[in-house]
Formats: C-alpha cells, sequence, structure tokens
C-alpha cells in the first residue's frame, strides 16, 4: 500500500503546476519510502492471515492479468496468423528453408504488431491490467514463439 500512495503522489506531483502543492506532494512520497519498511515490521506483528491471502489473491489476480492473459493471447495469435502464409510458401516454393523464412518473417512481424497493439491499447492504470510495456513485451515475445511453433518444422530436412 506504502508503494501505491509513493507512486500516487508522484504522479500528483508531476502533474501540478503550483510549486508549494507539488513541494507537499514530494515531501509526502519521501515520507511514503521510510514507511515502507516499518509498515512491513507492522504487518508482521498485526495483521491476520485472511487479509494476507486477500492480498496474495490479488498480486495473483495481477500477474494473470500482466503476464499470463497477454501471453496466451500472443500464442494462439501467433499460431493463427502465421499458418496462412506458411502453407502458402510451401505449396508455392515446394522448398522449405524458403517455407522456413517466411514462417520466421510473418512471426516476427506479428510479434512485433501484436506487441505494438498491446501497449498502444492501454496504459493499464483504468483497467488495472498493469504496465503496457510488460504487457506489450509479454504479448509481442509471445506471438512470435507462437508463430516460431509451425515454422521450425521446416528446418527438419
Amino acid at each position: 500500500m506504502e508503494r501505491q500512495a509513493y507512486r500516487f503522489y508522484v504522479e500528483a506531483a508531476k502533474r501540478t503546476t503550483d510549486a508549494s502543492t507539488r513541494k507537499l506532494l514530494d515531501d509526502l512520497a519521501l515520507a511514503e519510502q521510510g514507511h515502507e519498511s516499518s509498515a512491513h515490521e507492522l504487518e508482521q506483528q498485526h495483521v491476520p492471515g485472511a487479509v494476507k491471502e486477500e492480498e496474495a489473491s490479488a498480486e495473483q489476480r495481477q500477474f494473470i492479468l500482466t503476464y499470463v492473459q497477454p501471453g496466451l493471447a500472443g500464442l494462439m495469435d501467433g499460431s493463427v496468423s502465421t499458418l496462412a502464409p506458411i502453407f502458402a510458401a510451401a505449396f508455392a516454393t515446394h522448398a522449405t528453408f524458403q517455407t522456413f523464412l517466411v514462417g520466421l518473417a510473418a512471426s516476427i512481424g506479428a510479434g512485433i504488431s501484436m506487441g505494438f497493439t498491446e501497449v498502444a491499447s492501454d496504459d493499464g492504470k483504468l483497467s488495472g491490467r498493469g504496465s503496457p510495456l510488460k504487457r506489450g513485451l509479454t504479448v509481442g515475445i509471445m506471438t512470435t514463439l507462437g508463430g516460431l511453433g509451425h515454422a521450425l518444422p521446416y528446418l527438419i530436412p
């Protein structure tokens, strides 16, 4: 919670034009940094197990929204979006290495496209899905891997 308060004060200070308000928000952010260690000690002593479980559940949900869900979407998209170019190249060229190159290019292109789209689509603050850069990298890499799954067999002689 202290980290969230710290980020809130930092973001609010960036958006404030009044110098005295900005200084106050910066001071509050610094104070929150110091509270984190004492809050951890107090948490160990006074927070009930049910609350700890609820917080762990929220962290797990955030992990799923930031990494797992975009990763699975990327794998599925990469798998589907590279099938047509790979099969078209295979039937047109009858050459496995050229087909692999087409699949590699399609996979990389799909990964870049999906990654950029994920980064640009949502800043993650309103939806609670987390950092757009983390989601974009996850979906881009997984899209590329999903496409490569269909291209790699063409390396087998």
